[in-house]
């Protein structure tokens, strides 16, 4: 989310206009910041094994923040989208393993 802000910042101050945020850029940030609260309650319930279907899509939430994450970096400019997959890779690696290992262990579920 910070990365995305810092680039989001960065690409209008290089071209020497006055920071003001495009619609594209409050949408990644709010969808940013509520796949972070919600993946991050959905992990919490994970631990404890309550509430199977929310730590599924907590899990399905953060692994689209992670795509979403590179695409936004990929259309700043012309090679920031190896910058995107820098950071957004291991999102969608870490997060794929979660929902692997939340999905191995249903049957422990309440």
């Amino acid at each position: 989310m910070a990365t995305w802000i810092f680039a989001a910042t960065y690409n209008y101050r290089y071209y020497g206009g006055p920071y003001s945020p495009r619609y594209e850029d409050l949408l990644a940030g709010g969808g940013g910041i509520l796949a972070f609260v919600y993946g991050l309650a959905a992990g919490i319930f994970s631990l404890k094994r309550k509430m199977f279907t929310h730590c599924l899509i907590g899990g399905t939430l953060t692994v689209a923040e992670g795509f979403l994450l590179v695409l936004a970096f990929a259309q700043q400019w012309d090679s920031s989208w190896v910058v995107g997959l820098m950071f957004g890779v291991p999102i969608i690696l870490m997060s794929s393993v979660g929902l692997f290992f939340i999905s191995l262990s249903k049957n422990e579920y309440r």
